[in-house]
């Protein structure tokens, strides 16, 4: 993938809360996809087809339902890893001093939220991708996914996600497979020194 960081923005802007320029969005994210990322190319039509012909109000309160009402469903990534314990407030610190580093401006999101993440994602060295996309994203992608129920519109985006992330990083996410239990300590490798 030529552009790696751009197609990582299309997609957190896809998984941010719609707004009127909802449709744009996902139709550049679709574009993108399909010149990028063919692994994610199905999941973006189908997407696109699950929300074609819905209104703002309807996408809105759909999201709300399928993110914000359902914690299991929560975009929070560090939720997913850890739940309420301390290493969460451990992982929020780093991605927001990650996100200080590569100059991504923050949102009204928590910074573990899943659009930041991806793009935190995307703008690493490849070495600190590898370790945070098999150690922490996949992980919390994987019980996203998990929850959001079949027919839900934004289950091919989270699959889309995943499938990204397989055609990327399968070969470590197979090698970190073979440990049990998951080894989430990886996170802590973001570097914490000397990025101010």
């Amino acid at each position: 993938m030529r552009d790696f960081d751009t197609l990582c923005e299309a997609l957190a802007a896809v998984l941010t809360y719609p707004e009127r320029d909802y449709a744009e969005r996902v139709l550049r994210y679709r574009d993108m996809a399909a010149v990028e990322a063919p692994a994610v190319v199905e999941q973006a039509e189908a997407f696109m087809a699950s929300i074609e012909g819905k209104s703002l109000s309807e996408l809105e309160e759909r999201y709300i339902q399928t993110f914000d009402l359902n914690p299991l469903c929560s975009l929070d990534t560090g939720w997913q890893l850890f739940g309420e314990e301390y290493n969460r407030g451990l992982y929020m610190v780093k991605i927001r001093n990650e996100m200080r580093r590569l100059k991504i401006p923050e949102t009204t999101e928590l910074p573990d939220h899943l659009t930041n993440v991806l793009r935190v994602l995307g703008r690493m060295s490849e070495e600190d991708a590898i370790s945070f996309a098999v150690c922490c994203l996949v992980p919390a992608v994987d019980k996203i996914l998990g929850a959001v129920k079949k027919g839900n519109p934004y289950r091919p985006l989270i699959q889309g996600i995943a499938n990204l992330l397989e055609a990327r990083y399968g070969r470590y996410i197979e090698e970190a497979a073979e440990e049990d239990p998951p080894d989430y300590s990886g996170v802590f490798a973001l570097k914490e020194a000397n990025h101010e």
